[in-house]
């Protein structure tokens, strides 16, 4: 099945059935028939076979480079791993804002990070650059302590508006808040207390949550309080000592973080 599919990559003008043919071999463990793969996806004649320049005008979505990206990202082998990690240096590849967008969240399930994959996101962050966004959810998704560092560079860069990190924490933070190693960015974020209003936001964020922050779709759920990690958990009290030590915290947020601290409080007793 792989040399036909093998076969089909190289030789189809059919972009339904090249896609097919991609997205089978995208979510197996074979080195050959990835290593073809990986070779093709940076051959601009291949990917005009797979996608066309009109189909480029439609969202990223839609596109089938979209789903093989998805597949390679869902696939654990250390060869699909191999492709994704190749196609952030491929300049043909990389030569499509689409491309781009679909390559940075789909390596985000990469653990450990590799040094490519930290320059390529690294490299699409910008206050000006519409990527960041994505960039930030790759990087929640990931979770791994050098992701989360990259984030930190981000959300104490004041070449970014108040406005989107907030966003960025409202929306990607809220599930992950529990994370020992965004809890980490969190305690020394707010140490600094540079910035008070975004002091009071990253306390509502780990501390307190309302639906009523969110339009009436998509709203992010945030972990089980009850399955915190031990060694996150002593992170969050720490966080929470800090908190209440914060100039004028607003008594909403004192509210918060000592119901919070209350809660671990009687587990304890128990």
């Amino acid at each position: 099945m792989d040399a036909d599919n093998m076969m089909i990559l190289q030789t189809s003008n059919d972009p339904d059935e090249v896609c097919r043919a991609a997205l089978e071999i995208s979510g197996k463990e074979s080195p050959e028939a990835l290593g073809l793969l990986g070779e093709l996806l940076g051959d601009e004649s291949f990917l005009g076979r797979l996608d066309s320049v009109k189909d480029y005008e439609s969202p990223p979505e839609t596109l089938n480079i979209t789903g093989i990206l998805e597949t390679l990202g869902g696939n654990p082998s250390p060869e699909a791993r191999k492709v994704l990690i190749g196609l952030t240096r491929n300049r043909v590849f990389l030569s499509r804002l689409a491309r781009v967008e679909m390559l940075i969240l789909a390596c985000a399930e990469i653990r450990p990070v590799p040094e490519p994959v930290m320059e390529f996101w690294t490299g699409q962050i910008d206050p000006e650059n519409s990527s960041s966004p994505l960039v930030v959810e790759a990087l929640f998704t990931n979770a791994t302590e050098p992701a989360m560092k990259l984030f930190e560079t981000m959300v104490t860069d004041p070449s970014y508006p108040q406005s989107d990190k907030s966003f960025w924490l409202l929306t990607y933070a809220v599930p992950h808040r529990d994370d020992l190693h965004f809890l980490e960015v969190a305690e020394r974020v707010i140490k600094t207390g540079t910035d008070p209003d975004m002091t009071f936001e990253w306390i509502r964020i780990i501390f307190d949550f309302k639906e009523t922050w969110y339009p009436p779709i998509n709203i992010p759920i945030p972990p089980n309080p009850n399955e915190i990690d031990p060694q996150a958990k002593d992170k969050l009290m720490e966080i929470a000592e800090i908190a209440l030590a914060v100039k004028d915290l607003p008594l909403n947020l004192k509210q918060a973080v000592e119901t919070r601290v209350m809660l671990y409080g009687e587990q304890k007793e128990k």
